[in-house]
C-alpha cells in the first residue's frame, strides 16, 4: 500500500470491446459486440474456440493467489465477504462491503462491477492464455478474444443452470495439441491455496446487522470451495459438504419455478415477476430497490428488481450459493 494516496496506482476499468466497423466519433452510439445468452453462445459449434478461450482464462483467473488485487478471490470479494477495501489505499475499515443492496443505485452499481470482471478475464486471455499457443495460431485466438463479451444467464426465460456450468469437469485444448480435462471453473470456485477462506479474512460472524433471516449465509470461514444451493445438512459450517462445497443444480431450477418470495408472499415465479416489472409503468426508485423512498411505497407489495434478485435465494454473495442474479451466477 502506498504511503500517500496520490502515489497509489488504481486499476482502470475501460471500455475495450468495439466492433470492427465502430467509429470512435460516434461516442455513446459507437457499435460494440453484444453480450449473448450463455446457452445460445456456448451451444454454437462456431463459438467453440471462443468458449475454450473463456474457460481457460477463467481457470487461470481462479488460480491466482488470493492476495493479488486482480485475483478471482479479491474481485469476487468486492461483492461480498471478506468486507475489506479493494483497490483503495484508505485505512478506514469497511462495514458491509461495496454492494448497494437496499439503495436506489443497486441496479447501476452492478454494471461496472460486471465490466471489471469481464475486463480482467479479457486481459488474462490476451496476456496469459494466448501466448501459450504456437505463434502461427495466436492471431486467430486473438480475434476470438477481441469479439468476446461476458455472456449472460437469462434466468427469467430459462431457470435451470446453464449447460456450461452444470458439470464438475470440462475439456479444453492444450496449446501443444490435444486436449485436457480440467475442473470446470463455472461449476465451482475452489481456493487455489487449498486453505479455508478464513485464511484470507472471511469470517464466521453475521455481518448483516439485525437481519436474523441471514443466519444461513454466514459461516464461510471453514469453506475451501463454494456451494450452489446446498442441502440443509451441508450448510453446517463443520460439515465436509460445506468445507469442500456441494452443487445441487436441480434445486436451483426448483427455486426459480417456486412461488415463495423472500417475504413469504406469493408474487409468482421469477419469470412472471420480471415480465411484470418490465411492463408495468413505475418510477425508477420503485423499480430499483427494496428500500422505500417514500411513506407511500410498500416494498412488501411493490415489485422491484432487488426483490426479484433476492427471491430465488441464491445468496447475497458468490461465497454463499453462487453469484447474485444481478451478476452472472
Amino acid at each position: 500500500m502506498a504511503s500517500e494516496s496520490s502515489a497509489y496506482e488504481y486499476y482502470q476499468i475501460q471500455a475495450r470491446f468495439p466492433a470492427k466497423d465502430s467509429n470512435p466519433d460516434d461516442g455513446i452510439n459507437r457499435k460494440v459486440f453484444v453480450r449473448q445468452d450463455i446457452d445460445e453462445w456456448s451451444g454454437k459449434k462456431s463459438n467453440k474456440k471462443q468458449v475454450d478461450l473463456f474457460i481457460l482464462a477463467l481457470d487461470n483467473f481462479q488460480k491466482l493467489d488470493p492476495k493479488e488485487r486482480l485475483s478471482y478471490f479479491q474481485v469476487a470479494g468486492i461483492h461480498g465477504q471478506p468486507f475489506v477495501r479493494w483497490d483503495d489505499p484508505s485505512p478506514e475499515p469497511m462495514q458491509n462491503g461495496y454492494c448497494f443492496h437496499s439503495h436506489v443505485i443497486f441496479p447501476i452499481w452492478h454494471r461496472p462491477y460486471v465490466l471489471l470482471f469481464e475486463q480482467v478475464v479479457y486481459d488474462i486471455m490476451i496476456k496469459e492464455v494466448i501466448p501459450q499457443f504456437p505463434e502461427a495460431d495466436q492471431a486467430s485466438w486473438r480475434e476470438q478474444a477481441e469479439s468476446w463479451r461476458l455472456p449472460f444467464w437469462d434466468w427469467a426465460r430459462n431457470g435451470r443452470v446453464p449447460d456450461l456450468a452444470k458439470y464438475p469437469t470440462i475439456t479444453v485444448p492444450r496449446p501443444e495439441g490435444g486436449s485436457d480435462r480440467i475442473n470446470n471453473p463455472l461449476f465451482q470456485f475452489r481456493m487455489p491455496t487449498d486453505k479455508p477462506m478464513r485464511s484470507e479474512g472471511v469470517g464466521t460472524e453475521n455481518t448483516w446487522e439485525n437481519d436474523t433471516e441471514q443466519e444461513e449465509y454466514k459461516n464461510f470461514g471453514n469453506a475451501i470451495g463454494t456451494s450452489r444451493w446446498p442441502d440443509e445438512d451441508d450448510q453446517n459450517p463443520t460439515s465436509q459438504g460445506w468445507r469442500h462445497g456441494v452443487v445441487n443444480n436441480r434445486k436451483v431450477a426448483d427455486a426459480f419455478n417456486s412461488h415463495d418470495g423472500y417475504n413469504d408472499k406469493n408474487h409468482g415465479p421469477a419469470a412472471e415477476m420480471v415480465y411484470r416489472l418490465l411492463t408495468v409503468p413505475m418510477d425508477y426508485t420503485t423499480f430499483a430497490s427494496t428500500n422505500p423512498t417514500s411513506k407511500d411505497q410498500n416494498v412488501d407489495e411493490d415489485l422491484n428488481i432487488e426483490y426479484i434478485d433476492l427471491k430465488p435465494r441464491l445468496g447475497r454473495c458468490w461465497r454463499t450459493y453462487g453469484k447474485c442474479t444481478s451478476c452472472l451466477f
